[in-house]
């Protein structure tokens, strides 16, 4: 949510980012939604320096996720980030 907020190109206060967190099928699926980046496309850094702040947060999204993460480009609507990362057994279906 850090990189949708800081590197999307929002115009205004209806601009909105939006989070969605789905189970399915013994799956989260999460999805960041905001404006787009205009030139600024989602991608881990190949080496970030130990005293550096940033530059890890998709690189950490495609460690827990088993690389099961990818971008949407939505064009003038923006674009979606998304991952779906292991949710272990349903609680619905315990017998």
């Amino acid at each position: 949510m850090t990189n949708a907020v800081l590197h999307s190109f929002r115009r205004g206060p209806d601009d909105l980012v939006r989070l969605t967190l789905i189970r399915r099928a013994g799956l989260f699926h999460v999805e960041a939604l905001d404006p787009g980046g205009g030139f600024w496309d989602p991608h881990t850094l190949k080496a970030v320096p130990d005293d550096e702040e940033g530059g890890r947060g998709l690189a950490i999204v495609g460690e827990i996720s088993g690389g099961r993460w990818g971008v949407s480009d939505h064009g003038r609507l923006g674009r979606t980030v998304w991952c779906a990362v292991g949710g272990g057994p349903d609680p619905a279906e315990r017998s």
